[in-house]
């Protein structure tokens, strides 16, 4: 992380990390907390122009994370991310033990019926933070449109007037 990290990014970072902090984690779960972490080293965040529209809709349908079907739908897309399948399967043992958190909301965006697209948006009175931006193909266009299309999706069902901050690779 660089020094122009918001205060948002720790908050997120130290809720999902500790997702795995129980009793008897699974050895897979660490795992891929450790690759997510490893993961963290690349990102750097830039404020989101929320004046700007960015053109069409790249989803028909957005959806909050609020059953565990959709937790294991969030967590696939998420893992396309790594190359290797032991590392796929290590992040989506590690992600699909997240309790789910009004502070921390993951979405699932679908396509003709199918999951493409995943994110996750963590806010506090001063920041918002849409980070994990993940798309089926890793077309950068596409996940720069589907992170504003998700923002105005946000914003219908939210009223804080905050600071807007994107996770970028």
């Amino acid at each position: 992380m660089n020094k122009t990290t918001p205060n948002i990014v720790e908050k997120k970072n130290h809720w999902l990390l500790g997702q795995v902090d129980v009793d008897f984690p699974t050895s897979e779960s660490l795992l891929g907390r450790d690759l997510y972490v490893k993961s963290l080293e690349t990102k750097h965040y830039q404020e989101l122009d929320t004046m700007l529209s960015h053109g069409d809709d790249v989803v028909d349908e957005i959806y909050l994370v609020d059953f565990h079907r959709l937790t294991i739908m969030f967590s696939i897309i998420q893992s396309k991310k790594w190359k290797l399948d032991r590392d796929q399967s290590n992040i989506i043992e590690f992600l699909t033990q997240i309790i789910l958190s009004s502070d921390h909301e993951l979405y699932v965006g679908f396509k003709s019926g199918e999951p493409v697209a995943a994110a996750m948006v963590s806010c506090d009175d001063i920041e918002c933070l849409i980070s994990d931006l993940a798309w089926h193909n890793d077309n950068e266009d596409d996940i720069e449109k589907f992170t504003y299309q998700l923002w105005r999706y946000w914003k219908q069902s939210h009223t804080n007037d905050c600071e807007v901050w994107v996770e970028k690779q």
